[in-house]
């Protein structure tokens, strides 16, 4: 039986890419990740690594992995590597993060995971190599059905929904649900999901309508003036 490890075949010391996209768990995979990483001589023992593993990486987040770079640019000793694990990606962080990958220096390489590649903006991506990870496959099973049911509900039906989801939350809570629940709908939009949707009697124009409203609102998240309720008032009314 071959080697289920999804990076071995991929990541090879003759032919390393610049920056790597790892749609899938960063924990569920990490076991893979280091031992794939050691096959190709890279230790994450060795110091200077930059880490990053939450919930959101943020602009914040992104100076850092700036500031980080800036002071080990000469680096010669080997390759350095920076991996980012995070549920949420800010486009703020996310602009910087493409100007840091365009200016590193061929020893640097970035690994960066996501639960899925949806949020992801398309300059990033064409500058990654692509790597899909086994997830839960359960888990992800029963989110596409919570989302499915979602859709197809009235606008009213998703007003209430929501209402009781956030009931007694904090505003950081609300943020994060907020943020989760267009990610998924993206999501959904991208598997067709929206098909099961008897209202879409003009499914092209309407869905692109759909999706150009959730990447907006996807947008707004990364403004932290803009309250997560407002936004989340939004999302429920535009299917």
């Amino acid at each position: 039986m071959g080697d289920t490890n999804p990076f071995l075949n991929i990541l090879k010391k003759e032919n390393l890419s610049h920056a790597y996209l790892c749609i899938g768990d960063f924990q569920q995979n990490r076991n893979d990740f280091e031992k794939a990483l050691e096959n190709i001589g890279i230790s994450l023992k060795k110091p200077g690594h930059f880490v990053f593993i939450g919930d959101t990486f943020k602009k914040s987040d992104a100076d850092d992995l700036n500031a980080w770079y800036y002071r080990n640019a000469n680096n010669e000793d080997g390759y350095t590597i920076a991996i980012l694990a995070q549920e949420s990606l800010k486009i703020d962080a996310q602009e910087l993060l493409l100007k840091i990958f365009e200016e590193a220096r061929n020893n640097y390489i970035f690994f960066l995971f996501v639960q899925n590649g949806t949020e992801v903006i398309p300059t990033i991506k064409s500058r990654c190599t692509i790597i899909e990870l086994n997830n839960n496959t359960n888990n992800s099973l029963k989110n596409d059905n919570e989302i499915a049911k979602f859709v197809k509900m009235s606008v009213g039906e998703r007003i209430k929904h929501v209402a009781e989801q956030i009931k007694n939350k904090e505003s950081h809570e609300i943020r994060t649900y907020t943020e989760k629940l267009v990610r998924d709908l993206i999501e959904d939009f991208y598997t067709d999901s929206f098909k099961e949707n008897p209202l879409n009697n003009n499914l092209s124009g309407h869905s692109k309508d759909i999706l150009e409203k959730l990447l907006k609102a996807q947008n707004s998240l990364a403004d932290n003036h803009i309250a997560p309720k407002f936004i989340l008032d939004y999302v429920v009314t535009i299917l």
